[in-house]
């Protein structure tokens, strides 16, 4: 149905049946001229959308960043016929005395900031955390983590650790703590 100075168009496809008019009066009168556009309500809408896409964005970025993977490891080690304990470990170091006599027990625990606990995992498993000794000619036993010492890259970026240590060490036995490299 046309009229002289309205259009009707019907919409029937998909949704209920419901009629459009369009007045031609109106198109003559609309324009899209910065004469017709209030800054002030522009500015205003713009800031409150950029406002709601910045916290989308940042409470996904949140969501998203994993929790830093933290691992516990044990390990122990003979030292028996040592005249002195020598710890060359990097991170905190706890220590305490306990009742064996030739073994010394490390708690190792490792944070490590924007990998996964798998990741770390496959680390252990390729021996970045093993922790090694060494007879010194002074009769001491060096306890010591080489690999740790050494950079590791994932996907690119440095990795990020916090390695902190329990030593559980013979009442009868001497501690030294350095700091130093070991070559």
């Amino acid at each position: 149905m046309i009229s002289s100075d309205c259009v009707t168009y019907s919409i029937a496809e998909y949704v209920t049946p419901c009629r459009i008019e369009i007045s031609r009066q109106n198109f003559k009168n609309f324009s899209f001229h910065p004469k017709n556009v209030n800054p002030m309500k522009t500015l205003k809408n713009l800031f409150l959308s950029t406002l709601v896409i910045l916290f989308g964005v940042f409470s996904y970025a949140q969501d998203a960043m994993p929790e830093p993977a933290i691992v516990t490891l044990i390990s122990s080690k003979n030292v028996k016929d040592a005249s002195e304990l020598v710890v060359d470990l990097d991170g905190d170091i706890y220590t305490d005395k306990w009742k064996k006599d030739n073994i010394v027990r490390i708690e190792i625990e490792i944070k490590a900031n924007d990998i996964t606990r798998e990741v770390v995992k496959h680390l252990v498993k390729k021996g970045r955390f093993r922790v090694k000794t060494r007879q010194l000619e002074n009769g001491s036993v060096l306890i010591y983590m080489p690999n740790v010492k050494l950079p590791a890259y994932i996907n690119g970026r440095l990795l990020s650790e916090d390695i902190s240590y329990k030593l559980l060490i013979p009442e009868n036995l001497p501690v030294r703590i350095r700091t130093w490299d070991v070559h």
